[in-house]
């Protein structure tokens, strides 16, 4: 704060923003649109038919990428000066380092986890830029298991593209500051959500065009 106030050019205010640290209190969410993905606490999940609890996070351990797969519990939001934010999942994880007591692979390729087998864990969170979502399906053979099913993004689709190299964002950037108002939910108005890439207006009444010679199909050999 001192280097600030003297107007030193090196302290940006991301940096003075993280070295002040948030502010008191935190808001909780049941509901949030993030990443492509509507995600849900486990308690709202509940009482609904649709799952949307289940959460994938990469980690890595020494040298060695791995999935970690939970069900997101808290859903908070930490605030920071200038309006910075801070959107954190807490998850109840499942142990995928005890292979196959806690987590296997069948030879399709398909990941199960044990649902009574937890990661004992000092640090449930993840930032929400972090999470995409998965599924949990009932092993028929063994209720205990969970069959793993990734998904991706709402109106995400897999295509050939240029490679695109963007910069790399800090943790305060990469939460889209409050998307929009409707894109952080709470338990009173989660029926209410829109979907952030589609608007649907119901304002434009029905719109009828009389058939003239002049809009009338014409054949390509006559034009």
């Amino acid at each position: 704060m001192d280097l600030s106030n003297e107007g030193n050019d090196q302290v940006v205010k991301d940096l003075q923003t993280l070295a002040v640290g948030p502010l008191k209190g935190v808001q909780c969410f049941s509901g949030i649109v993030g990443n492509g993905f509507r995600f849900h606490t486990r308690d709202i999940e509940m009482k609904r038919v649709h799952q949307n609890s289940g959460v994938m996070v990469k980690g890595i351990v020494g040298d060695t990428e791995k999935n970690y797969y939970g069900i997101l519990t808290d859903i908070l939001e930490i605030q920071y000066l200038d309006g910075k934010r801070v959107m954190l999942f807490r998850c109840d994880w499942w142990d995928v380092h005890r292979i196959g007591r806690g987590v296997k692979v069948d030879k399709h390729g398909y990941v199960s986890v044990n649902s009574l087998c937890s990661l004992r864990t000092k640090d449930p969170f993840v930032l929400m830029s972090q999470a995409k979502q998965v599924f949990y399906v009932s092993d028929g053979l063994d209720p205990n298991w969970l069959v793993v099913v990734e998904t991706h993004p709402r109106h995400h689709y897999n295509v050939a593209e240029r490679e695109v190299i963007e910069d790399d964002k800090d943790a305060l950037q990469q939460l889209q500051p409050r998307v929009a108002e409707n894109a952080l939910i709470s338990q009173t108005n989660l029926q209410e959500i829109h979907d952030p890439f589609v608007e649907i207006r119901d304002d434009i009444g029905e719109l009828v065009i009389d058939a003239t010679e002049a809009n009338q199909p014409k054949d390509f050999d006559e034009m």
